[in-house]
């Protein structure tokens, strides 16, 4: 039976100015916004497991059915081992499409460009999840790392979890990581970590090394399937490692995140960087909506706002809370259509 969130709070009046005391709650003591901790996105490409992992690092398993496959972000404000995080989930690059036009495929692509964007401007740490690591997944993370050279963020890295969930011998396992790390970034170094975590057959707290690949970029841990006797070896210990590494991580002094104060802020930063110089998949997407002649209702849709003259964007938002975690989704590709509609200038 697919499970339902228990509450659910409607965002679509966000937009009305608030007493800076007066905070939204999802039930007492949970409150929408004043999140504290840091942003960490989970990126990876369509079907790779992110949930799995995500599941397993925030030891939860949040709701799971149309409230939560969104087509924009969702934001889990989550409690690991004593420390709070905001995690910034998406539905991943490169999902498949209904062909409805000529333009869906490109469309796609657009509100997938522009989703990574605000993923990047808002997250502190990255998590990117792989299967088989392709030449598909190798470009990706190349860009996220080159995009993280070129940023003032923090940490520099991302960590990457190969995700072998078809794997179930040891000799495989090995194989894989020598042949899909080590080969690939010989100027790295195998490193192993010694931590501790419960052995999920007998409950025991118990120490083992963990082995792991660092790059001057990223970080590479391996997992294999969760249902046989080498998942039970090792998995464990990698998500504890993982988890090691997301407590030390660095939080910006005095930072009380806010969905919406942050979404509406990186979509301000988006329309002022294409505003008099506007990149071709903006352009596209503008003359788009132009050609099917979309007025200014568009502004006006169904718990969806923009103030006119500024970029105070409230997209269609909902949020629930459940087992230790509140989730809060946007639907990004709705936000990004009025934000284009609202540079196209109108006839008067």
């Amino acid at each position: 039976m697919e499970r339902r969130p228990e509450r659910t709070i409607d965002l679509g009046t966000a937009a009305a100015p608030r007493s800076p005391n007066a905070a939204t709650e999802d039930g007492p003591g949970t409150p929408i916004d004043g999140w504290d901790g840091a942003v960490v996105a989970v990126l990876g490409l369509f079907d790779k497991g992110k949930t799995f992992v995500l599941n397993h690092l925030t030891d939860s398993r949040l709701p799971s059915g149309k409230k939560v496959s969104t087509k924009g972000l969702s934001f889990k404000h989550v409690d690991v081992d004593g420390t709070k995080f905001i995690v910034l989930d998406s539905e991943g690059s490169y999902a498949p499409v209904k062909v409805e036009n000529e333009l869906s495929v490109i469309e796609k692509e657009i509100s997938e460009r522009f989703i990574q964007d605000v993923i990047f401007d808002l997250s502190d740490y990255f998590l990117c999840v792989v299967n088989d690591f392709t030449s598909l997944d190798q470009r990706y993370l190349d860009q996220l790392t080159r995009s993280l050279q070129n940023s003032k963020k923090h940490f520099q890295e991302v960590i990457v979890v190969h995700n072998c969930k078809t794997v179930m011998e040891q000799e495989v396992m090995d194989h894989i990581f020598h042949s899909q790390i080590l080969y690939v970034y010989g100027q790295g170094k195998a490193q192993t970590t010694r931590i501790a975590a419960p052995n999920p057959k007998t409950g025991e707290l118990e120490a083992k090394d963990v082995l792991w690949f660092k790059t001057d970029f990223s970080r590479h841990v391996i997992l294999a399937n969760e249902d046989c006797d080498l998942g039970d070896r090792t998995n464990n210990w990698t998500f504890a490692l993982l988890k090691n590494w997301l407590r030390s991580a660095f939080v910006p002094v005095n930072r009380r995140f806010s969905v919406l104060a942050a979404f509406d802020q990186s979509m301000e930063t988006i329309r002022s960087a294409v505003v008099g110089s506007p990149p071709f998949w903006l352009r596209h997407i503008a003359s788009t909506l132009a050609a099917r002649d979309v007025g200014r209702d568009c502004l006006e849709r169904e718990q969806a706002a923009i103030a006119q003259g500024d970029a105070a964007i409230i997209a269609f938002t909902d949020a629930w809370g459940g087992e230790g975690a509140v989730v809060v989704t946007v639907d990004a590709p709705t936000a990004l259509e009025a934000m284009i509609a609202s540079l196209i200038r109108w006839p008067r």
